[in-house]
């Protein structure tokens, strides 16, 4: 577990997790010691073990997107927590076809309820944190984005240097393409927490990425 972010406000935990090494946040309010656990991609018991030394209560479990490696651990969670498990409802038809993979993985796996459906502009809301939901289709339908304050969780829409791959079942470039120039109208100063790999800032995607750079270049 790393400490990645910490404001009065808030604090990020981040683990690497899953055959993958898919990045679990768990975003927790220092004050009143609750949070949210985003994309836990597998190994539940080093994810638990965080919550338990943080003390967080989770209050919700937010998976960005379908794909295996970002709902690998909700269930076993989902045992241990009270939490709500959040998904796009355009990508619940994505995690049912990624549920060969989870049970390769982790036979005892099972399919989790969705609770609630995230939409464009929801609040999550946890303690005194408030993350609002960007819907950031293309990487898959219901692939979203988690904006809170100036920390934004991008999930496989948008990488350091990279962005999400549109050829899996689902994936749509011109899509991919709209959530880019969506979240490239925050601030240069918003840091970049994505599913893999390391973290960003807007401001040096935008100067830096050269897919970013490219469907810039498409607008008028």
């Amino acid at each position: 577990m790393q400490l990645v972010y910490r404001s009065d406000k808030v604090e990020v935990y981040m683990l690497k997790t899953g055959p993958l090494l898919t990045n679990t946040y768990i975003v927790r309010d220092p004050v009143a010691m609750e949070g949210v656990v985003v994309d836990p991609g597998g190994n539940v018991d080093d994810i638990i073990d965080a919550i338990r030394s943080t003390k967080t209560t989770v209050t919700h479990i937010v998976s960005t997107h379908g794909h295996f490696d970002h709902i690998l651990g909700v269930p076993k969670l989902l045992d241990y927590t009270d939490a709500l498990f959040l998904l796009h409802e355009e990508d619940e038809p994505i995690m049912e076809l990624s549920s060969e993979y989870c049970r390769y993985y982790d036979p005892s796996w099972r399919m989790p309820s969705v609770d609630e459906y995230p939409e464009e502009g929801d609040i999550i809301k946890s303690g005194s944190l408030e993350l609002r939901v960007i819907h950031t289709p293309g990487h898959t339908p219901g692939s979203i984005s988690l904006l809170l304050g100036k920390v934004l969780f991008t999930g496989d829409t948008l990488f350091k240097g990279t962005i999400g791959s549109t050829d899996f079942p689902g994936g749509n470039w011109n899509k991919i393409v709209n959530s880019i120039i969506k979240l490239m109208s925050l601030d240069d100063d918003v840091v970049v927490f994505p599913g893999h790999g390391d973290s960003t800032t807007i401001g040096f995607e935008r100067k830096n990425n050269p897919f970013v750079r490219e469907i810039l270049s498409y607008k008028v």
